[in-house]
């Protein structure tokens, strides 16, 4: 009798939720994620060849101490940093042959990880947009 009950079952999920769970990616066969694997791992070789250019680098440091040695060897004036001139610091502070901007960092809890990579003209649209409606429910309201 247990096993009648788990073979309708059985045919049940196999009928009906086994379809619906492969169309989003589950339960799939060897084949078919092997084949996947193969795809992805030649999207990132592709990603890994091209050249991507570095708005921001957040560093962490092991002590306080290690953090404070870094940005005061790295501490140069807006003037210097604008200009690039590379013999404000020693040659090992430059990277690439060129001045870095280097900030106290904020808490880690404070950076927002996930908009790191928002253009400054999306977050800029997105504000406005903001602004106008908040704007327009202020005036409906009153």
């Amino acid at each position: 009798r247990d096993s009648r009950k788990r073979a309708y079952l059985e045919l049940a999920f196999n009928a009906v939720v086994a379809p619906i769970l492969r169309s989003l990616g589950f339960f799939l066969p060897a084949e078919v994620l092997l084949e996947r694997i193969g795809l992805w791992t030649e999207k990132v070789k592709d990603a890994q060849k091209k050249k991507y250019t570095t708005t921001a680098i957040y560093v962490t440091f092991e002590t306080e101490q290690g953090q404070r040695s870094a940005l005061a060897a790295t501490n140069v004036s807006r003037i210097n940093l604008w200009r690039q001139n590379v013999h404000a610091v020693r040659p090992p502070t430059l990277f690439r042959g060129r001045l870095l901007q280097v900030e106290e960092p904020r808490e880690p809890n404070s950076v927002r990880w996930i908009d790191l990579q928002v253009p400054t003209k999306s977050k800029i649209f997105m504000r406005a947009c903001t602004l106008a409606i908040m704007g327009a429910l202020i005036a409906v309201s009153g």
